[in-house]
């Protein structure tokens, strides 16, 4: 909960509302800060709160901007790009359980916005300095000194602000620890910005020691959270009924399929830092088939077959990495196979590159 350091309140609307009939505002207007917090004595510096509506920190709803209320060429950024909805949480979501688990991976995503951009900033702040909390999905609650408010709004700005998008080439390659140590990374080497140029690594990869699973690309505006999916999914019978068909009329057995889904998923936020820099948060979730045992059961009814069903055993990593690399660079970390074992030479490892570039957006 938010502690008693809190001396103030602010709610800090960082993007006017479109009123009907207005004159037409630009989405990505400066934040408004409101004079109650400008008056303050420097030398006071106590602790306030101000709360955040996360479309507010990234950009309207598309339903909030209507086209006179854009620039020519200007990009609208949706919230829902930038942390889970609480609609979409829900969608599927039957069971209170399963709500109230959609709506805690909601706050967090949302929190992990606020995250990114307070160790984005220079100098960073310490935990120490600030608390955050999640009232609702879609909100941040930033309680710190004034100076510390007004970094963090300014970064907002400078992002929301930024004409660049950033181009992301994701690889996936297989290989040993050996075919890896060239590049220097290690079990221990945690993410590593790569000192070779991009064609030196391509080379590399082309020289047949690796095995490049996937190559997918996506582009992404600064701060905002993209996703990228590299499944292989296939069907298997994971139970049996009994259905009365005609003529006959007659039972069958009837197979009820299953999909089986497995591969990698990466999710990917980006900052643009000065110098052309890019800040990179990296979330990768692997799913590897361990096992698929077939084992027989009897069916009741249609003459009480003998029948087969499908038990598939699923291992799933996940591993997170930041890291900062120039324009054009590329972060290196391993994802470590669950089925290899930790000290064998020939265990099959996982290597996540991620080359980033700057490219133009439309403002």
């Amino acid at each position: 909960m938010i502690s008693n350091l809190v001396t103030s309140l602010v709610l800090a609307s960082l993007a006017p509302a479109p009123r009907p009939f207005a004159v037409a505002q630009d989405p990505r207007v400066e934040l408004a800060r409101p004079e109650a917090a400008r008056e303050r004595s420097p030398a006071a510096q106590e602790r306030v709160l101000v709360v955040y509506d996360v479309r507010d920190l990234v950009g309207g709803a598309e339903a909030e901007l209507a086209p006179v209320d854009r620039r020519p060429g200007a990009l609208p950024l949706l919230d829902g790009l930038f942390v889970k909805s609480v609609e979409d949480a829900l969608k599927g979501a039957g069971s209170d359980l399963d709500r109230a688990a959609a709506k805690q991976a909601a706050r967090a995503s949302t929190l992990d916005l606020a995250r990114f951009v307070l160790a984005r900033l220079a100098p960073k702040p310490e935990a120490s300095d600030f608390q955050l909390e999640c009232p609702s999905p879609g909100s941040i609650a930033l309680v710190a000194k004034p100076e510390l408010q007004k970094r963090f709004e300014a970064f907002v700005v400078e992002q929301r602000a930024s004409a660049s998008v950033v181009d992301l080439q994701v690889r996936y390659v297989e290989g040993t620890l050996a075919d890896f140590a060239p590049l220097g990374v290690t079990r221990e080497s945690g993410p590593k910005a790569l000192s070779m140029s991009p064609e030196e690594l391509d080379r590399g990869l082309r020289s047949g020691r690796f095995d490049v699973i996937a190559a997918p690309r996506l582009l992404s505006h600064p701060l905002q959270r993209a996703s990228i999916s590299v499944f292989d999914e296939s069907k298997y019978v994971q139970d049996w009924t009994v259905e009365k068909v005609v003529p006959g009329p007659k039972e069958i057995a009837v197979p009820v399929l299953g999909t089986l889904r497995v591969g990698q998923e990466i999710a990917v936020r980006a900052a643009v830092l000065a110098k052309g820099d890019i800040a990179l948060q990296l979330a990768v979730e692997r799913s590897q088939l361990v096992a698929l045992r077939n084992v027989p059961t009897t069916l009741k009814g249609a003459g009480n077959p003998v029948v087969e069903i499908a038990l598939p055993e699923v291992e799933t990593t996940r591993v997170s990495a930041d890291g900062l690399v120039a324009n054009g660079g590329t972060l290196a970390f391993l994802v470590c196979d669950p089925q290899g074992g930790a000290e064998a030479k020939d265990a099959r490892e996982l290597l996540v590159l991620v080359t980033a570039r700057l490219g133009a957006g439309t403002k």
